[in-house]
């Protein structure tokens, strides 16, 4: 994780010294405030990977995130994500395998996005902040179901990248670690369609 915050407080400071905001031929650069406004959306479909207590489950979540753009090189975002596929296993307790279906209920979260253009329409960028998550699993065994629903927050970190095919549209793929602790870990990619405004 110190890697990562190293890299994004020198994307940060890279993109502060030297903010590339027209291209060659003097037209606003791709993603750049001056292309558009300072808002952001995005939407994007995330596959997610849940590991607790040894056990695996792999759900999908349909991410929506909003930002502002503070500097052409760092901006605030609120990310917003639910349930869009669960997912289900057997897991054996005392000798009686159990099926079991895990989902991402929710999340909700602030992060800060250091970013750089790399080119006229090459966007990298990481994100640090905090997320607030609520997974549900449910089951049954022998006849009997049971369920069960539980929320914790984190740090979450993760980095990716945005490829401008429009003055103010993109598409982007990023990795995130929503949660990590208490031997549960969420983690996953997203792929993710946004405008600029």
């Amino acid at each position: 994780m110190r890697k990562l915050l190293v890299l994004a407080a020198a994307l940060a400071l890279a993109g502060v010294a030297q903010a590339q905001t027209t291209t060659s031929q003097g037209r606003p650069a791709y993603g750049t405030s001056s292309a558009m406004g300072p808002w952001n959306a995005e939407l994007g479909y995330s596959t997610l990977k849940i590991d607790s207590g040894g056990v695996g489950f792999r759900p999908d979540a349909v991410r929506l995130i909003v930002g502002y753009s503070v500097h052409p090189n760092l901006a605030v975002e609120g990310l917003a994500a639910f349930n869009a596929n669960d997912d289900n296993g057997t897991v054996v307790v005392g000798g009686i395998p159990v099926g079991v279906t895990a989902e991402l209920r929710r999340s909700y979260g602030l992060f800060v996005k250091p970013k750089i253009m790399l080119g006229d329409r090459l966007e990298v960028f990481g994100r640090l902040g905090w997320l607030e998550s609520k997974i549900r699993v449910s089951g049954a065994a022998a006849g009997a179901a049971f369920s069960a629903t539980d929320s914790g927050n984190d740090v979450a970190y993760g980095a990716g990248a945005n490829w401008y095919f429009g003055r103010n549209t993109y598409a982007g793929v990023d990795y995130l670690n929503w949660y990590d602790k208490g031997g549960t870990k969420i983690d996953g990619w997203t792929f993710s369609i946004g405008a600029r405004f």
